[in-house]
């Protein structure tokens, strides 16, 4: 018989170990498929309007602080950015709401 009916929906392949079409694998260490239909162009958009903000704070940082203070922001935004992949790795613990949060960063 084939073995792919037995799979649970989004899964397929000798055991149930692909993604089935119009699913995606998650990036975590994890292997869940996730319905293409359930991701939306909300975060996309979140991450260009992040972004921008992102970049137009830096520049005006560099323009406006003098080095003492530049040497803050960047021991901020690095530390910012240590919690983000921490955030991002415990996440696939935590289930799929922090996981998507943590993506998005």
């Amino acid at each position: 018989g084939n073995l792919t009916s037995l799979c649970q929906l989004g899964y397929e392949g000798r055991y149930c170990g692909e993604c089935a079409e119009a699913y995606y694998r998650t990036t975590t260490g994890s292997f869940e498929c996730w319905s293409c239909e359930d991701a939306s162009d909300a975060g996309l958009y979140f991450i260009i309007i992040a972004a921008t903000v992102f970049f137009g704070l830096i520049t005006l940082a560099v323009i406006l602080l003098d080095d003492s203070y530049l040497d803050n922001v960047v021991t901020l935004l690095v530390s910012v950015q240590q919690l983000v992949q921490i955030g991002a790795v415990a996440s696939s613990r935590l289930g799929h709401g922090a996981e998507e949060v943590f993506g998005y960063l």
